[in-house]
């Protein structure tokens, strides 16, 4: 078993589970723990079994998609209370008589 892969497939798994709660933040866990394990499995790769290998890539792929869209959600939640406070601060701006 290669060090780190189970660890570095947990954390991508929980970057999309939390997605806009600090996924972001498992995302580079799980990214950085692929880098540590892949230098460890390109110093001896006959030692390790080619589930934990396909664990890692796992984790690697997992840890991407999480990032990319704890990105784009932090970003619209940036945008969403943005306009919110441009809406407030602009109280004729729309008129809600009927």
């Amino acid at each position: 078993m290669i060090p780190y892969s189970i660890t570095c497939m947990v954390f991508g798994i929980v970057s999309i589970a939390v997605l806009c709660y600090f996924g972001w933040v498992a995302a580079i866990v799980a990214l950085v723990l692929h880098k540590k394990a892949m230098k460890i499995y390109n110093e001896n790769p006959p030692d390790y079994k080619e589930s934990s290998l396909k664990m890692l890539k796992a984790g690697k792929i997992c840890g991407i998609i999480g990032l990319i869209v704890s990105i784009v959600t932090t970003v619209f939640y940036i945008l969403y209370f943005a306009f919110i406070f441009y809406i407030v601060e602009r109280p004729g701006l729309i008129n809600f008589d009927f």
